[in-house]
């Protein structure tokens, strides 16, 4: 039985291994930059504004509804989550994705290089649960990480195109 082979002499599954390895350290390399846009741009905006009582009479006695409201100052600032310090859920969910995105770059690249079962399994897994996290953090800092899912499902196709269907032997 043989393989199919490429204009270039190699056989097909190699260009998917390339594929592969290339879609999974995109995901990571693109995951990293939407972790730190998420963490270090100003994303985070409050607002504060100090009213005061403004009275306004013509004659006395004035009646009650006559005090009116005016703001005194607005203040608005911005800041990133991390100029506050990682602490708490916000450490665990940075922790989660930072092994999360390396463990797509390193379950790409050893199925893709070295065909082990192992590494696409960890691909597998670690995309599901960037998937999920993205899912979770949702319209915080979740969007960040789409382009991030997209490649490595991409990554998870291209190991899934190498995988074939185990030889069968012939039974006497």
């Amino acid at each position: 039985m043989s393989k199919p082979i490429t204009p270039i002499g190699q056989p097909a599954a190699a260009g998917f291994g390339l594929a592969e390895a290339g879609t999974g350290l995109a995901a990571t390399l693109l995951g990293l930059a939407g972790l730190a846009v998420a963490l270090f741009a100003n994303i985070e905006m409050s607002v504060s504004t100090r009213v005061q009582t403004v009275v306004l009479c013509a004659t006395p006695p004035c009646p009650a509804l006559s005090a009116l409201p005016q703001p005194a100052r607005t203040v608005t600032e911005s800041h990133s989550l991390a100029s506050r310090g990682l602490s708490g859920a916000l450490l665990v969910v940075v922790a989660l994705l930072l092994a999360g995105l390396i463990a797509i770059a390193v379950g790409a690249g050893v199925h893709a290089f070295a065909n082990w079962t192992a590494g696409f399994v960890l691909l597998c897994v670690a995309t599901l649960a960037l998937f999920l996290l993205t899912f979770v953090t949702g319209f915080s800092i979740g969007l960040l990480f789409v382009p991030a899912d997209a490649l490595a499902i991409a990554a998870v196709t291209f190991g899934a195109m190498r995988l074939g269907p185990r030889p069968v032997s012939a039974q006497a």
